[in-house]
């Protein structure tokens, strides 16, 4: 019997082997998809490398001295330092980033 005529005639197994098809090819694209994030690769993000490169100077003197600095010397010959870098305690942005 061919397949079109199985899903005509509307049998209650024809309908599961029809969704049990479908969701295993979709499990399958899943896997073959996301398989560098589950061996553990992880895509290098430029933007973040450069604003840890860009902080690294006020958190060495925060680390130093306790107290973080207003002024740095590492982007564009100098600029204020809560521009790259900086704590705000009261700030909910800044306590949900501690959490990531």
């Amino acid at each position: 019997m061919h397949t079109a005529q199985i899903y005509k005639k509307g049998t209650h197994s024809a309908k599961i082997t029809a969704s049990l098809t479908g969701s295993a090819r979709i499990s399958g694209h899943y896997l073959l998809y996301f398989s560098p994030v589950l061996d553990g690769k992880v895509l290098v993000q430029n933007d973040i490398m450069q604003a840890k490169g860009a902080a690294r100077e006020i958190h060495d003197y925060r680390e130093k001295t306790g107290k973080w600095t207003l002024w740095t010397n590492s982007l564009f010959g100098g600029m204020p330092s809560y521009l790259v870098a900086t704590d705000y305690p009261n700030s909910w942005t800044t306590q949900t980033g501690r959490f990531s």
